[in-house]
């Protein structure tokens, strides 16, 4: 059981195990989709550098993370409520974007 994240046009697509309950995009995942969107192009440098000088991008830089709760599953049966919390280009306090959003609830 997992969660795809699929853009299509760009010819990406992230696979992630459901094994917790909170599931955030990898470092190289990140970095591929920042590629994708324009407005983000001027700071790859800058977060190349930062995963060079700590080893990866920081959460309080650059981050997209679902949370899910009230998950419950019986068989073939799978309900959850997501939501995601972004944060682009966070430096000194200053987000290009910060923001938490609710997609509410699902039943397959």
């Amino acid at each position: 059981l997992g969660i795809v994240l699929d853009f299509k046009r760009a010819g990406l697509r992230f696979e992630f195990p459901l094994i917790s309950s909170n599931i955030c995009i990898t470092d190289s995942q990140l970095l591929e989709l920042m590629l994708l969107i324009p407005e983000l192009k001027p700071f790859e440098d800058t977060i190349r550098k930062l995963i060079r000088a700590r080893g990866m991008i920081p959460a309080e830089v650059f981050s997209e993370c679902l949370t899910l709760t009230n998950v419950t599953g019986t068989g073939r049966n799978l309900s959850a409520c997501v939501d995601l919390e972004s944060r682009v280009m966070c430096f000194k306090s200053k987000c290009l974007y910060k923001a938490a959003d609710s997609f509410g609830c699902f039943h397959a």
